[in-house]
């Protein structure tokens, strides 16, 4: 069986980013109020920017172009690790480095990011502190994506809405002018009987 995360979509031009990380993304969209702009994606190996370090070469990573400082605290709370990377700490633009917390597929050098991450360090070769923004307890990724969550939200309110509705009661006078209260349910459950009852006759 596929796993739905890591489908890959057509999206915004690209299809080396999977859905997982684009839940991600988009959640973190939500909390900054615009798109961020990205500038690689995943699924790189033997594609992707060498200077890397081969994070890119399987699913749940991108580069984006930099943006606010607190756009790192945006990905980081839709459950990725997360940093701002200068010039200062090795070499390519400035952009910020984003991996997705417990993602399937992430390549090893990827993975050990996120270790490095949930121990407080910055990802790097230098294992020096994390530079960035620390929410605790740390976020998890939105999965199943917003979209399909309001959904389930809306069938489970929906069948509760029913049972409630067929378990309210009316009054009901028979043809002898007798008084009876019944459940909506039984109150159905009689009347087609009756129906039944009539086209059998």
């Amino acid at each position: 069986m596929t796993d739905q995360r890591l489908t890959r979509p057509t999206w915004r031009g690209r299809t080396n980013v999977d859905a997982l990380t684009i839940a991600c993304l988009e959640h973190a969209e939500q909390l900054a109020g615009h798109k961020f702009t990205i500038t690689q994606g995943s699924y790189q190996a033997g594609a992707g920017d060498p200077d890397s370090s081969g994070t890119h070469d399987r699913g749940g990573v991108v580069d984006l172009a930099p943006c606010h400082p607190v756009c790192i605290w945006h990905l980081r709370a839709a459950g990725m690790a997360a940093w701002d990377r200068t010039p200062e700490q090795g070499p390519g633009p400035r952009h910020t480095h984003a991996v997705v917390l417990g993602h399937p597929d992430l390549a090893p050098a990827a993975a050990r990011q996120v270790i490095a991450y949930t121990a407080g360090r910055n990802g790097l070769a230098d294992d020096g502190p994390d530079d960035g923004p620390r929410i605790t307890p740390i976020p998890r990724p939105p999965w199943p994506p917003k979209e399909q969550t309001m959904q389930i939200d809306i069938d489970r309110i929906a069948e509760q809405v029913a049972a409630r509705v067929m378990t309210s009661t009316v009054t009901v006078t028979t043809p002898a002018g007798k008084r009876r209260t019944l459940t909506l349910s039984q109150l159905l459950r009689e009347l087609h009987q009756r129906q039944a009852e009539e086209k059998g006759a």
